[in-house]
Parts: C-alpha cells; sequence; structure tokens
C-alpha cells in the first residue's frame, strides 16, 4: 500500500490497491470500518461482473437485503446494517469489489434514494447510473468506488461532510512487499 491522497476537499483515493492480495482485502475491511464509525447502512451498487459466474459465488448472508439483482446485465443492490458488520458480510463487500467493474459502496444513516427522493426499491436503474456525486449528495453519504484504474480506491463525500482521522489508519496500513 501507497498513501492516502487528497483530490480536493471531497474525494481522497489510495493506491496502488490490489484487491487479489491478503493487504489489499485488508486495507480495504479496515478503510469500510473506518468510515462506519456512527452510521447506519451500507448500500451496495454492483455493475457488469468481470466474470460471468460473479453472482454465484457471492454469498450474500440474511442479515444483508437485497435491493434489486438482474443477472442478465449484472446488476446488484443490497443493503447491510452496521449493525451487523462481521466478517461475512465484510468478506462479501470485498469480494463485490473483486467481481465486479464498477463498484459503490455507500455509506449513510438514510435511506438510499435517488433523484426526486425515489428510493432505491422505485428505482434502481437510475441508482445504478448515478455518479459518486450524486450518490454522496442526495444520501449523505461516504461513497468508495472503483473508475477507470481498477488499483485505485477512491472515496468521496458531500461537501458539508467531514471525512474521519486517518492517522490511525494510516498507522495500521500493513506493509507487505
Amino acid at each position: 500500500m501507497k498513501e492516502i491522497n487528497s483530490h480536493n476537499s471531497n474525494l481522497i483515493s489510495l493506491a496502488p490497491f490490489d484487491i487479489t492480495r491478503w493487504e489489499g482485502r485488508v486495507t480495504l475491511i479496515k478503510l469500510i470500518r473506518t468510515f462506519c464509525k456512527n452510521k447506519k447502512n451500507i448500500f451496495t451498487l454492483c455493475q457488469r461482473p468481470i466474470v460471468a459466474d460473479s453472482f454465484d459465488v457471492l454469498e450474500i448472508s440474511e442479515d444483508n437485503t437485497i435491493i434489486y439483482a438482474d443477472k442478465k446485465y449484472g446488476d446488484l443492490i443490497f443493503h447491510t446494517s452496521t449493525n451487523n458488520l462481521y466478517s461475512k458480510e465484510l468478506d462479501t463487500l470485498v469480494e463485490c469489489w473483486k467481481n465486479f467493474e464498477h463498484i459503490s459502496i455507500i455509506i449513510t444513516d438514510l435511506k438510499l434514494k435517488g433523484k426526486h427522493d425515489k428510493s432505491a426499491e422505485e428505482n434502481p436503474i437510475s441508482l445504478l447510473r448515478m455518479d459518486w456525486e450524486k450518490l454522496a449528495f442526495y444520501n449523505f453519504a461516504f461513497v468508495f468506488f472503483k473508475a477507470v484504474e481498477q488499483d485505485v480506491v477512491w472515496i468521496g463525500k458531500r461537501n458539508s461532510m467531514t471525512f474521519p482521522d486517518l492517522k490511525p489508519f494510516k498507522e495500521y496500513m500493513p506493509k507487505l512487499g
């Protein structure tokens, strides 16, 4: 792991990041735990599986709620409560990060919504098509996402929010080869 870079007041990144290695998995889990403090919900939006059977390898536990799933187009939205954030749920988030080209992990206190206050259940497709800035704005959320570079974790937030203190995280980051 290298370092956390600040791009502007609402966007940071971590690179290089390799989810296929142990330290990449541990780093993503630690980042998610850091951002989940004092938040209630995690919504995961996945699109475009990297491998055809990506849906089948995911073990989404009964503590998660699938909001939308379309195997034909490779779209998936599910909810996890931060009260139920155990290793199985965190492993599912890591597997989603690894197995989908496009993923957004939205950490918020609110129910997931999009334009015109439409809930995820009412209009899941519009949520899958939103960029991180709109997701953060409508949901008062932190948004972890992948962009073109697969080895970068991007984290955005709404302008009125503050990033958590990342100093303890930086001290913790595994440093292997």
